[in-house]
């Protein structure tokens, strides 16, 4: 991908099929102890803007505010396990937003990207400010967060960083690799 805007909606083969999926909001318990947890901090479009994602609305392209995604949660003995794909809305809001889910438990590990790669001079880098990534790191230390699995679109050099400063608790999620929690 070049950059500029493109369409990542629901292709309209598989939006053909609209009767085969439930629709959900709100969080929803989807079996005994595992929940869907929808994004809806205030201010979100912020980062939607900030990161350059878009979405439209009546016509018009405006900063995604991530309402349209959730994260998959888990209550295990060990605390809540979060899986999100890209982490648009933030790591942080994210883990907050699962914790409210879920009665303020202890979140235990976090699977999925955390939307930290970017391109400069045709070369991979971390989009992600000093920071910005010692605010994330603080996040995941100052809720406990024992086991992180990261990958897709925290790009190499993210996870290099992470990896400096959360040390084994920071693991490449990886086609085909299978972890037990």
């Amino acid at each position: 991908m070049n950059g500029g805007m493109h369409e990542i909606s629901v292709p309209r083969n598989v939006a053909a099929h609209r009767d085969n999926f439930l629709l959900v909001s709100g969080v929803r318990e989807i079996f005994p102890d595992t929940f869907l947890v929808p994004h809806n901090t205030g201010g979100l479009a912020r980062i939607g803007e900030k990161k350059g994602l878009y979405k439209s609305r009546n016509g018009q392209n405006v900063p995604d505010d991530f309402a349209h995604e959730q994260s998959l949660v888990i209550d295990t003995e060990n605390g809540l396990i979060v899986f999100n794909s890209c982490s648009h809305a933030g790591a942080a809001n994210i883990i907050r937003e699962a914790r409210e889910a879920c009665g303020r438990k202890q979140v235990f590990a976090y699977v999925g990207g955390l939307h930290m790669k970017g391109k400069e001079n045709g070369r991979e880098i971390c989009a992600f400010s000093e920071s910005e990534i010692d605010a994330l790191c603080d996040a995941f230390l100052r809720e406990g967060i024992a086991e992180i699995y990261t990958g897709h679109c925290t790009g190499a050099p993210g996870f290099e960083a992470l990896q400096r400063r959360l040390g084994d608790r920071v693991h490449r999620l990886t086609t085909g690799l299978r972890f037990e929690i």
